[in-house]
């Protein structure tokens, strides 16, 4: 056992100790580090030497001490990574062992004692994910595509029964324009080469995602997006994420669903009591997002007033859906 560490890497080693079991509400006297420090690092320390390493440490804002103790300032507390872990768990759009592996990196961030109160945490591969490792590799590529203003090329995908994917038609050219979380998936918002509008797919069914060295198309080139791309108002337009022409989109519906309204369009959505218990809701979006928002929501009373195209429609799908229930 060596009597003494480089005189540079004590406070990292002294550092490290504090990490991994150390917390606010659990903190190491000087004895205890010097104990860790012969257990985990194989050195032994005179307590000065401690005391000297633990006051620069604290100097330098890495650690806080207390009349009890040291312990580590951390980047994040013990909630916040709680979050952060059950967040990770429940994105479908990583796969399995990539969930695994950022779980494990956010505990590290946590300590011992962290690791400890999570141990009951279900493991990321019994949460439902997808499984397409390039998930990953995909967001990477499509961000440098985006920064240095590239066209990208990929594969588009389908989901096979047994959870792999498959590609379909050829490759894909498009010019990015950004990245949208919404409805718990990522995609692309981009402009096809052939095209001159606006179109997005979900990330984690492109495999072969490529950055070209052809320079992207200007989004101000597009009909409708003059005056830039605004992902937000994509986002808010497309919340259900299906294409289609944006336009004004009148509905009725019991007041109780006024939060659902809130979930899928946010504050852009416009609300307007009718009376005790009905409202008129007003949103800018595409028929097709419209069209099945109004049909999970249709049983509990919600009624789509204009357009009439769309009217038309969901009186097809009731129709069409009533008829495979009169079937015996």
């Amino acid at each position: 056992m060596s009597s003494m560490g480089s005189n540079r890497i004590v406070p990292l080693q002294i550092l490290r100790i504090l990490e991994n079991y150390a917390s606010e509400s659990h903190p190491l006297s000087n004895l205890q580090i010097i104990a860790r420090l012969e257990q985990d690092e194989r050195v032994t320390l005179a307590r000065n030497t401690v005391a000297a390493a633990v006051g620069a440490l604290e100097e330098m804002g890495y650690v806080e001490r207390g009349t009890k103790g040291s312990y580590p300032v951390r980047l994040f507390d013990e909630t916040e990574l709680r979050v952060l872990v059950d967040g990770v768990m429940a994105s479908r759009y990583i796969p399995p062992v990539d969930a695994r592996y950022l779980i494990d990196k956010l505990s590290e961030l946590g300590g011992d004692d962290f690791r400890r109160k999570t141990q009951h945490v279900h493991m990321a591969d019994e949460w439902v994910h997808q499984e397409n490792v390039e998930f990953l590799r995909n967001i990477e590529q499509l961000e440098e595509a985006i920064e240095e203003h590239k066209k990208v090329s990929f594969l588009r995908n389908v989901v096979q029964p047994d959870g792999t994917v498959r590609p379909v038609g050829g490759e894909h050219r498009v010019s990015p324009y950004g990245i949208i979380c919404t409805n718990g998936q990522f995609y692309l918002v981009c402009c096809k080469d052939e095209e001159k509008m606006l179109r997005h797919y979900r990330i984690d069914r492109l495999t072969d995602t490529e950055v070209r060295k052809e320079r992207a198309t200007d989004v101000q080139e597009l009909p409708g997006c003059e005056h830039g791309f605004h992902i937000a108002d994509y986002a808010a337009a497309h919340s259900m994420m299906f294409s289609g022409e944006v336009r004004l989109i009148t509905m009725r519906m019991p007041i109780i669903l006024a939060g659902y309204v809130r979930d899928n369009f946010g504050s852009r959505a416009e609300m307007r009591v009718l009376d005790g218990q009905s409202m008129e809701v007003r949103v800018m979006g595409t028929e097709q997002n419209l069209r099945f928002f109004a049909l999970q929501y249709g049983p509990s009373g919600c009624e789509i007033l204009q357009p009439e195209s769309l009217r038309r429609q969901l009186a097809a799908d009731a129709e069409a859906i009533a008829e495979k229930y009169r079937r015996k």
